[in-house]
């Protein structure tokens, strides 16, 4: 096998993200985190999720699908869902962020 064929090529893939990304007390507070990786098999996927972000590594043939996402809002581990069909894997990841501008005074603009 020459050396070509062993190098494993590494591409970042971007998420398409769907939240209420202000970190506010709204009903229904979840990132919703969609990757498309047509062709990896889902036992080829290796998702890690801490409450501050998430690792995504896919491997199929000699090509390495890598990401790293960082939440705004501490998610919910406990909670958080994937699902991946027909190369798409979709993360649904709860949070709970109070808005930190809340009780924040105008700033009079001159």
């Amino acid at each position: 096998m020459s050396e070509l064929t062993k190098t494993r090529q590494q591409l970042w893939v971007n998420p398409t993200i769907d939240c209420n990304c202000e970190c506010s007390d709204e009903d229904n507070n979840v990132y919703h985190i969609t990757y498309e990786i047509p062709g990896v098999k889902k036992d080829d996927i290796h998702l890690k999720v801490i409450k501050s972000g998430v690792r995504l590594v896919a491997h199929k043939d000699n090509i390495d699908y890598i990401n790293e996402f960082a939440f705004q809002c501490d998610v919910d581990t406990s909670k958080t869902l994937a699902a991946y069909e027909d190369g798409v894997l979709i993360i649904d990841a709860p949070y709970d962020c109070p808005d930190p501008f809340k009780d924040a005074g105008l700033l009079k603009i001159n």
